[in-house]
Order: structure tokens, then C-alpha cells, then sequence
């Protein structure tokens, strides 16, 4: 103990003094012009002498020699220690040390910080004891541990010293790179747009008073979470999984991002505890630099896929290839739907706090019209291009339901940022509950594709929604005909304006049909969606098809086609309502949705007979007697349907609306004049414009028929006779049998006599 106790006090001023020398020798080196390492090679240097100094002072507390001193020098050392790795890392322009830009290095050091990790909480242990007989009992215990990981942490700082002191860029992190590895760090770069927007929108709420004290603490949690992500990218963190970056275009990009950031947390900054915090400078300084940071983290984004798509190529064969960065890419895409969200709620806020009011309101529908194509291409699918591989499109019944989940979320969103340009910012403190609703149901998503399933459980469906879909599958039907027809005259010149919006509206008919929207729930089964988009879906690519290239005959064709696979979505869907609801009004509905069909399909054989496109006026007239049948069946009854009855006079009453728009539509049908063109499409209008209220109130059940002959008084006045009969007959008998009695009694009274 003794020999410890002098060795450990001659150390000290042995290495002061040697030190002295090495600083002498260096200032002669310079003097002389001689080459020397520089401050951040000494300091890596220093970094392997510290590792030993804590090990040697963790030995000397642990066999109690000059115990109080050791634990100080300790605490010294591993403080500086910790700092120097920081500085050498991230840089001390103050003291002439520049942030670490080489990538190898970098790689490196992210192993001396593990390593570090590892070590130093035992070093803690003994530093945070009550007393120093504590800290001798605790360094007694984990010295073999305090050994043990001092050896893996000396090494990689002995490799990072050397590549201090010469980085050539040989590695190749890339190539050790996994698809989940990649995809990992393509997440997490990308969350960094997503809580820029969240950081704004925290920051813009304390400014327009939306529940600042909650907002303010988000705020808080916000700037430190970019902070601590950028750190990590940058730097890598192998305790988090998270590698350093791949590529040295990537580190020199990351780097720019870090310094994008440290101005932009300035701004944000006093907001955290003052609401005056928010002013109108601030604002705009951080829209502006915003714009600089997204753009700057997209590039990173897209560095990463395209490194990636290209490393797994090499790696693999073409079809896995194919499937594995589709899969990366459909992950990516959908990723990036959380930050657009945001920033519908940001640009709300912004419009809110009266910041370019007009601009935002244009690029928030803008964002809203990028998030809607986003989510049906993740539906639908979409194709492959130069540099992204193809979406695949989904067919689960799950992943419909849970995308119709976020749709229903979203336009609700958006309806209420909206509302903001009226109203103020009384809705702005519903819009965090629907942002958060997109977000977890995105996170979902995401575990679909990693896993390829989604909960989901099946339900009932209940009469309004069974409604919903039969209305919407009549609607498609009938807008084959309508889009057709304008798709007609679109050719001849006329109102090219009223095909483009038609078949705006066939679009949106048929993603409601197949995948649900905020008032129609989506298909109930998967036999539905197979249905849909195995028999629907072709004819309807077909008739987008025929469109581009101006075939008129094909579209019409394929238009049929849809109609003609639309009603057997039709028979289906009222054949598994009526198996679950027995009141389902089928008939009568079905019917209404018929004649829909049949109005537009009449009009579109006019405007073939008008431009004399291949169909003959016996074909118009036939078409025109099987409305007039149907109609006239509705009332009366016939061919299945009921008569409308005497007390559904709303109905009676709607029926002459149809039959009035009929006859002006039915007037202008067998022309031969394109100057009635505008006349038809107008009578076209009125006249579904009346069935479509008719058919609503087809939905609607007759009420209890009242029975015209008075059967009940009828009933009563027969039980009420043979009450009377009963009271009758039994008097007579009664009657009968005292007589009985009287006559034997007389007849006794003689006979004695």
C-alpha cells in the first residue's frame, strides 16, 4: 500500500512536467517549420491517456490509497474526457477546432462514443456515492467491469487517432448496408421534416393562444427531439441502431442540415416560455428558413433511396431487387404523409395569425391536393419512373379500411383548416386531435408493409351504410353513361370543359366504390373488394385508356363495360344487405338507381344519334319505353315493385316531379339538331336532380297501411251476438228445468189426492 500511495503522488508531477516538454518540443517544431499532428490530433491523442488515467484512479480508490484525491482527479478526467470527445466531434471554431467532416473517422468515433457509453456509467457509480468508503466498496466491485470495457474503448480510440491523423476515405459503409438498415435511417431522416412541421405548429398555437401551456411544453419536447435526431444522423449512435451516414456526400449534407438547424432553434426558442415570444418577424424567419431546412433533409432523403435502391441491386437479383425497393420506396412514400398533415395544420395556423393569408390558403389546398394523390397512389398504385420504383397496389380489405380511416380524418382536417379564413381561430383547437388520428393511422401503415398485415375486425353493416354503397355503386353506373356522353361532345368541340370535369367526377365515384371516403364506408368483405377491383377496375383503366388516345368507340365500349360489372356489384351488395337487414327497401331503391342509369344512357344515344356515331333512333326509342315502364311501374305497381300507396304522399308527389323533367326531357330526346344540345343536357339535369330525391325517399318505409273495411267492428258485433246467444240460452234452460219441477210437484199433489 505504501509503494501504491508514493508512486501515485510522484505521478502526478511527472506527468505535469512531461508534458511541459512535449508542449516545449511542438513549440519548437512550429518554430522551426517542421510538420506537427494540430490540436485535434493531440486531443484525439490525449483522448487514449485519459481512458488510462481513469482506469489507473478507479484501481487506486478501489485499495483506498489517497482515495479522496483519486475520486477529484477522476471526476477531472472523465469530464475532460467527455468534452474533448464532443469538441473533436463537433467542433470548437473558438478554439480552433473544426467539426469532424471525414466520413471514416466519423464512423469510427461512433464507436469510441459506444464504447464510452458502456464505460462510463461504472465510473459514475463510483463518482455519485454518498462518501468515499462507498466509492471504495463500489470501485472494489466493478474494477474487473472498469477494466473489461477499457479495452474495446482504448482500441477504437487508438483506430480513431489514426484516422485523425490520416483519413484516406477507403470505407465503404454503404456496402454493409441492410434493407432494414436502410430503411431505419431513411425514417428517421425523413421524422426530421415531420417534426419541423410539429415544431411549428406548436410555435404557431402559442401565437394564436390554442392552449399555449400545452402547446408550449410540445414545443420544448419538439426542439429537443431535432436536436438530439440531427445529432444522431450525423454522428450515428450504435446504442440506438443508428449508423453513421453511408455515404460523404450524405455526412457533408447532414452537417449543412445541423448548422440550418442551430439558426432556425433561435427562432423558435423564446416562444418555450413566452407567449409575446410569437412575433410577426419570427414568423416569417422561420417560414422562410424552413423551407431551406425540408429541402435540405429531401435531399438527403432522396440521397439515401437512390443509394439504397442502387446497393441492394447490387446485391441482389433483379426480382428481389424489384420487391425490395418497391417496398422502401411505398414505405417512404407514405412516410412522408405525416409531415404533409402537419403542415395542412401549420398553414391553417398560419392563415389564422393573419401570415400571407392568400399565399397560405393556396399552398395549403395545394398540400391538401399533394396528400390526396399521395394516399389513392398508395391504393391504386403507381407506376415505376427513371429514378423510383413502382407502388404496388393494394388489394387487403384491412388496409382499405384503415386507409378509409385516415381519409375520414383528413377531410376532416381539412375541413375545419378551412374554416379558419371565416371563423377565426375557434377551430384551430380541433385540428391537433385529427392530425395525431393521421399520424397514428400512417404508423399502421407502415407496419403493413413490414409485415404485411393490419388488424382489422369485421362488422355488420347497419342500414344507412348498406344505402350508401348501393347509392354509390348506382351513381358509377349511371356516370358511365354521363361521362360518355360528355366525352362525345367533348370530340366535336363542344364543352370540353364538362368531359374533364365528368370524368373528375367517374374518378371520384369509383375510388368511393372501392375504397370508401368520409361519408361511405369502405366494401364489407374482401369478396367485395376482389369484386371491385378485379372485374370495376380494368374496364375503368380501359376507359382512361380510350380517353388519351381519343377513341371514341372504345370508350364508349369500355363505359359500358363499367356499367355493365357495376351491376353486379349492385345484386351483390343488395343481396348481403338484404341477408342482414330484412327491412331493406331493394325494389323500390334499386329501381330509382335504374332509371339514373337509364336517363344518361338515353341522352348519350341521342348525342350518337345527333353526331350520327353508329346507333339507330329504334335503339333510342326502346331505351325511352323502358324508363316510361319502369316509371310507370313505380306508381302503379308492376314488375316486381309495390304501388306507391295513398299515404306516402311524398312520394306521389315527388313521382310527378319526375314525370314533369321526364316529359320536357323526353320532348328534346329524338332530335336531330346539335342546337339542342344545351337544351338536352339541361333536361338531363332536372330530370336526375328529381330522381335522386326520389330515391332517397324510396329508402324511407311505408308507414303501417290503414284497412279500409271495418273488419274490427265486425268482429266485435259477432262476438258480441253470440254473448247475447249464450245469456239467451242459458235463461230458456233455466227457465226449462223450474217448469220441469212445477209440473212433477202438481202432479204428485193429485195423485194423493
Amino acid at each position: 500500500m505504501a509503494v501504491l500511495t508514493q508512486v501515485a503522488n510522484e505521478n502526478v508531477p511527472l506527468l505535469v512536467t512531461s508534458n511541459i516538454v512535449v508542449g516545449r518540443l511542438v513549440d519548437a517544431a512550429k518554430s522551426a517549420g517542421a510538420p506537427t499532428n494540430g490540436l485535434v490530433v493531440d486531443t484525439a491523442g490525449r483522448q487514449r491517456m485519459l481512458i488510462q488515467r481513469m482506469c489507473k484512479e478507479s484501481m487506486l480508490i478501489s485499495q483506498g490509497v489517497n482515495v479522496g484525491t483519486n475520486l477529484r482527479l477522476l471526476k477531472n478526467n472523465r469530464l475532460l474526457f467527455a468534452n474533448s470527445h464532443v469538441g473533436i466531434v463537433e467542433g470548437a471554431t473558438w478554439a480552433g477546432v473544426p467539426v469532424l467532416s471525414k466520413l471514416c473517422t466519423m464512423h469510427q468515433m461512433r464507436e469510441v462514443t459506444y464504447n464510452f457509453q458502456q464505460f462510463s456509467p461504472d465510473i459514475n457509480r463510483i463518482l455519485n456515492a454518498e462518501t468515499p468508503s462507498d466509492s471504495q466498496q463500489i470501485a472494489i466491485a466493478l474494477s474487473v467491469n472498469i477494466s473489461d470495457k477499457s479495452v474495446p474503448l482504448f482500441a477504437s480510440m487508438v483506430a480513431a487517432v489514426q484516422l485523425y491523423v490520416n483519413d484516406q476515405g477507403s470505407c465503404d459503409p454503404a456496402a454493409d448496408m441492410t434493407q432494414a438498415g436502410w430503411q431505419d435511417l431513411l425514417m428517421k431522416t425523413l421524422e426530421l421534416r415531420k417534426l419541423l412541421e410539429q415544431a411549428r405548429q406548436f410555435y404557431l398555437q402559442v401565437g394564436n393562444g390554442i392552449d399555449v401551456a400545452n402547446s408550449q411544453v410540445g414545443l420544448v419536447v419538439t426542439l429537443n427531439s431535432i436536436l438530439e435526431r440531427v445529432d444522431n444522423l450525423v454522428q450515428g449512435n450504435k446504442a440506438l441502431d443508428i449508423p453513421a451516414p453511408p455515404t460523404q456526400s450524405a455526412l457533408t449534407s447532414l452537417l449543412s442540415v445541423k448548422l440550418q438547424w442551430e439558426e432556425l432553434q433561435g427562432s423558435f426558442s423564446p416562444a418555450m416560455t413566452n407567449r409575446d415570444g410569437v412575433t410577426n418577424v419570427e414568423v416569417a424567419n422561420i417560414n422562410s428558413d424552413s423551407v431551406g431546412f425540408k429541402s435540405a433533409v429531401q435531399q438527403i432523403v432522396w440521397q439515401y433511396e437512390t443509394s439504397a435502391i442502387g446497393e441492394l441491386t447490387a446485391a441482389s437479383d433483379a426480382t428481389t431487387e424489384a420487391a425490395t425497393g418497391a417496398s422502401i420506396h411505398t414505405i417512404i412514400v407514405a412516410e412522408g404523409q405525416k409531415a404533409n398533415v402537419v403542415e395542412v395544420a401549420v398553414l391553417a395556423n398560419l392563415v389564422a395569425y393573419a401570415e400571407r393569408p392568400d399565399e397560405n390558403s393556396i399552398l395549403m389546398n395545394t398540400t391538401r391536393d399533394t396528400f390526396v394523390e399521395i394516399h389513392f397512389s398508395l391504393l391504386e398504385g403507381q407506376a415505376a419512373t427513371d429514378v423510383y420504383p413502382a407502388i404496388a397496389a393494394e388489394n387487403d380489405v384491412c388496409f382499405i379500411r384503415k386507409m378509409r380511416t385516415i381519409y375520414s380524418s383528413f377531410v376532416t382536417l381539412e375541413n375545419l383548416a378551412q374554416e379558419v379564413r371565416s371563423a377565426g381561430t375557434s377551430s384551430l383547437a380541433e385540428i391537433p386531435q385529427f392530425v395525431d388520428q393521421v399520424i397514428a393511422g400512417y404508423e399502421e401503415v407502415k407496419g403493413y408493409y413490414n409485415q404485411g398485415s393490419i388488424p382489422c375486425s369485421n362488422r355488420a353493416y347497419n342500414l344507412p351504410e348498406w344505402e350508401g354503397l348501393v347509392f354509390a355503386v348506382g351513381r358509377l353506373r349511371a356516370l358511365t353513361q354521363e361521362a360518355s356522353a360528355d366525352f362525345i361532345l367533348s370530340t366535336q368541340g363542344v364543352n370540353v370543359e364538362r368531359s374533364i370535369a365528368s370524368m373528375i367526377r367517374f374518378t371520384a365515384a369509383f375510388r368511393s366504390l372501392a375504397y370508401g371516403d368520409d361519408q361511405l364506408p369502405s366494401p364489407p368483405t374482401q369478396q367485395a373488394v376482389n369484386k371491385i377491383l378485379n372485374t370495376v377496375k380494368p374496364a375503368y383503366d380501359h376507359v382512361f385508356n380510350a380517353a388519351a388516345a381519343s377513341n371514341v368507340q372504345n370508350f364508349l365500349i369500355q363505359a359500358d363495360a363499367v356499367a355493365s360489372k357495376c351491376a353486379e356489384i349492385k345484386s351483390m351488395y343488395f343481396n348481403e344487405a338484404q341477408s342482414s337487414l330484412s327491412e331493406f327497401p331493394v325494389q323500390r331503391l334499386e329501381a330509382a338507381l335504374d332509371q339514373m342509369y337509364r336517363v344518361n344512357r338515353v341522352v348519350k344515344l341521342a348525342l350518337m344519334n345527333i353526331y350520327q356515331l353508329t346507333t339507330t333512333s329504334n335503339t333510342l326509342s326502346q331505351s325511352i319505353s323502358e324508363f316510361e315502364r319502369v316509371h310507370k311501374d313505380m306508381k302503379e305497381g308492376g314488375g316486381g315493385l309495390p304501388e306507391i300507396v295513398s299515404q306516402r304522399e311524398d312520394l306521389l308527389a315527388q313521382w310527378d316531379a319526375v314525370d314533369s323533367a321526364w316529359q320536357r326531357l323526353r320532348s328534346l330526346l329524338l332530335t336531330q339538331s346539335a342546337g339542342d344540345v344545351q337544351n338536352l343536357l339541361d333536361a338531363k339535369m332536372a330530370t336526375l336532380q328529381e330522381i335522386d330525391v326520389l330515391a332517397e325517399l324510396f329508402s324511407v318505409p311505408d308507414p303501417g297501411v290503414l284497412e279500409t273495411f271495418p273488419w274490427m267492428f265486425v268482429a266485435y258485433g259477432l262476438m258480441g251476438a253470440f254473448l247475447l246467444f249464450c245469456a239467451c240460452g242459458a235463461a230458456y234452460i233455466h227457465w226449462a228445468s223450474r217448469r220441469k219441477r212445477t209440473d212433477a210437484q202438481q202432479q204428485g199433489g193429485w195423485s194423493q189426492a
